[in-house]
């Protein structure tokens, strides 16, 4: 990115921020999927794994009143249908 990007000054929180960002969300996302692994298996998980789009969609219409269309509703009901079945088994 360096030749594409002029990068600017960064604050202490900034750098604070950045850091707390990297931690929790990347860090920590795959540290309790992997550690959820040991315990079921990986067909499992990565079903279970693609409610986060749907999690991400439900908290955006929550806090910015963001709506799908027609289509990302079929496909939010596809996925929970799917995780809700291979639950229930």
């Amino acid at each position: 990115m360096l030749p594409w990007v002029t990068f600017a000054e960064k604050t202490p929180l900034a750098w604070l921020s950045l850091l707390g960002l990297s931690v929790f969300s990347t860090y920590g996302a795959y540290h309790f999927y992997y550690t959820g692994l040991k315990y079921i298996e990986a067909g499992r998980a990565s079903l279970v794994a693609t409610l986060e789009p749907v999690v991400a969609s439900l908290a955006a219409w929550y806090w910015w009143g963001e709506v799908l269309s027609l289509t990302g509703y079929l496909g939010a009901s596809l996925i929970v249908g799917a995780v809700i079945l291979i639950i229930r088994r």
